[in-house]
């Protein structure tokens, strides 16, 4: 897409409703805190520590929905984290035309967070082994 198209370019998919338009996003979600690249790289790096090393600690293997959550969460940050340190912005693409554009990496990202939601508000002792 980046090489096809300029920005702010677009191709109709469904009419009124969805298309492609390709969006350079200097911040994050919404386009907050424009032109800050260098806090978001270290934020998500640091998201990605926490996530490898802490993960797998702290998680019981018996959690999968939680882990592919966090799998979900890593995903989408190291998606972005790529386009920030390469590009200087993340391309955004997805334009359902009545709420702001956004990418693949965006979506792992609410889903991912959505699950860790899901999951704590479903059990009482996420982060506890029951091995007696």
């Amino acid at each position: 897409m980046v090489q096809r198209f300029s920005p702010g370019e677009m191709i109709d998919i469904i009419p009124g409703f969805f298309q492609l338009t390709y969006v350079r996003n200097y911040g994050a979600a919404f386009g907050i805190l424009r032109y800050h690249t260098s806090i978001f790289i270290v934020i998500s790096l640091f998201m990605v520590f926490v996530v490898i090393i802490f993960g797998p600690r702290f998680i019981s293997t018996r959690y999968v929905m939680l882990r592919f959550a966090m799998a979900l969460l890593l995903g989408g940050t190291l998606g972005n984290l790529s386009d920030r340190i390469v590009r200087g912005y993340v391309v955004d693409f997805f334009d359902f035309l009545f709420w702001p554009v956004f990418n693949i990496s965006d979506i792992a990202i609410v889903l991912g967070i959505g699950l860790v939601i899901f999951s704590l508000l479903r059990s009482e002792s996420l982060f506890q082994d029951h091995k007696r």
